[in-house]
């Protein structure tokens, strides 16, 4: 994927943004940022997490 970002990595991503309640891609991205060492348990995100605008294409 584009930007090295996984689909394992995006699907990590939007689930657990969605899950603690953000409704739309850029708030998702924001979430995900902020909790990069959370995400990085499971999975690496050399690149860090894709930008809200990555996550609409």
């Amino acid at each position: 994927m584009a930007g090295g970002a996984s689909a394992a990595g995006v699907l990590l991503l939007v689930v657990c943004g969605t899950i603690c309640d953000c409704d739309d891609y850029d708030l998702i991205a924001d979430w995900g940022a902020a909790r990069l060492n959370f995400l990085r348990r499971y999975l690496p995100y050399d690149h860090g997490v894709p930008g809200g605008r990555w996550l609409t294409c």
